[in-house]
């Protein structure tokens, strides 16, 4: 269900997308409410039959601000790609705003800056600037994304070395590139690759401010993933794009592919080292959880493992606690090799 609004031509179209964000929904909606400009805006939100309360949040949303919301209620779930997908043929502005909907807005002239650059520049396909990474669970403090950047401008051979900027920072001109492709369906870095296929139209600007929250959670699209999972969805979004553009940056994905595997090289090597350091070298144990092998220190006392080995334990006892480190050492020494295996260089 598409519900409709009156507000005739926007300027720019917000694309939430959200799924069971019950606790965040409000906060991204509000702050795409409360931006301030002399152009006017949709609010296009595609709600991927949420089994909490999202939907019911969104539908007093639309009750108080029907001029600008426009919902896109799926009967069913249809997966996060299709959702950004019939989310983003929704949109009717020249320019479209993406916010998740964990994410919020921080600044209330985000929109009219952003666009004031793109008007200002006329070969920017889009346009991003700095956000601020929140960590839920506390495990991290609030970092900046991307650090330390210094370039006005970015092209597309710096976003195929790795996607610099978060969602919720990014505004780009809308059907510069067409229909999104069907692959499209088929990929998770949904965010990545609209980049890419965007930076093939156009310069990447940056607006130098930090405007956006973007939260990293364990229920997160991405971030909430293993690694594994994120490097295969990669592997398989570059071979589609590396056939969209019929070769013409193969050049670059070759070069990122390579990379990839020889860092998940250097850490099996890496891995493999510490087993075998683990396995050659006499053990002592601390009184604490802290397991002393020979010069090296391996704190179990906050890891998943929590291991803790009191100095009274016999041998079998002190052996079966090195064991316990080993498991998820050798767990990850033989994902990492059959991960190398499966993903070649090829298409």
């Amino acid at each position: 269900m598409d519900s409709t609004n009156t507000v005739s031509m926007p300027k720019v179209s917000v694309l939430i997308l959200t799924y069971n964000h019950e606790r965040y929904i409000a906060q991204a909606v509000e702050s795409a409410l409360s931006q301030k400009t002399s152009f006017p805006i949709e609010i296009v939100i595609g709600e991927d039959c949420s089994t909490d309360h999202t939907r019911d949040i969104l539908l007093e949303f639309e009750r108080s601000h029907p001029e600008t919301i426009r919902l896109l209620l799926h009967a069913q779930n249809i997966g996060p790609q299709a959702n950004y997908a019939a989310a983003f043929a929704a949109c009717r502005g020249e320019y479209i705003a993406i916010l998740e909907g964990d994410d919020y807005w921080t600044n209330t002239k985000k929109l009219q800056k952003q666009v004031d650059a793109l008007d200002t520049h006329p070969e920017w396909s889009m346009c991003f600037h700095i956000t601020r990474r929140v960590y839920e669970d506390g495990s991290r403090e609030p970092e900046l994304y991307p650090l330390d950047w210094t370039k006005e401008e970015a092209t597309i051979d710096d976003m195929l070395k790795g996607n610099f900027l978060n969602t919720c920072s990014q505004v780009f001109r809308n059907r510069l590139f067409g229909p999104l492709p069907s692959w499209f369906l088929q990929i998770t870095p949904a965010d990545w690759a609209t980049n890419l296929l965007n930076a093939d139209r156009g310069l990447i600007g940056c607006v130098p401010e930090v405007m956006a929250d973007y939260r990293i959670h364990s229920q997160g699209i991405w971030a909430g993933k293993g690694r594994a999972f994120q490097l295969q969805e990669i592997l398989k979004m570059l071979s589609h794009l590396d056939h969209h553009f019929e070769g013409k940056y193969r050049e670059q994905i070759d070069e990122y592919r390579i990379n990839l595997v020889n860092n998940l090289v250097g850490e099996v090597e890496f891995l493999n080292n510490q087993l075998s350091h683990v396995l050659a070298i006499p053990t002592i144990v601390s009184p604490t959880s802290e397991v002393v092998l020979g010069e090296s220190h391996i704190d179990c006392s906050e890891t998943s493992t929590n291991i803790e080995i009191p100095l009274s334990k016999n041998r079998s006892s002190i052996t079966e606690g090195v064991r316990k480190i080993m498991r998820p050492i050798e767990d990850k020494v033989r994902h990492a090799r059959n991960f190398v295996s499966k993903n070649t260089l090829g298409n």
